[in-house]
């Protein structure tokens, strides 16, 4: 199910939340975890900004000042990681889907 309407609340809910709790997926020792990581990110990418989309269009409508909560969107920087640690290790499955 795809979310169309945020509230401000849940704005930052990627920058905040789920990147911070889902970074260390990329230095995981399984190779499964990070392959796995690595077939979603562009999944998790989109949906962050979509998210992003959604909160600047509040922005611009007047339904919440960001600038008051503190958050810098226009100018926000999202890092996931460097995508060459996700290849660690001997005979990464990754490598040859990213080269």
């Amino acid at each position: 199910m795809l979310v169309s309407v945020i509230t401000p609340s849940n704005v930052a809910i990627f920058p905040e939340y789920i990147i911070p709790n889902i970074r260390h997926l990329i230095q995981d020792p399984e190779v499964s975890v990070r392959c796995t990581y690595a077939q979603c990110i562009v999944q998790l990418a989109d949906t962050a900004v979509r998210y992003l989309e959604m909160g600047q269009a509040l922005k611009a409508h007047g339904a919440f000042n960001l600038a008051a909560e503190g958050h810098d969107y226009d100018n926000a920087h999202y890092e996931v990681g460097p995508i060459p640690s996700l290849m660690n290790g001997s005979g990464s499955p990754v490598q040859p889907d990213l080269v």
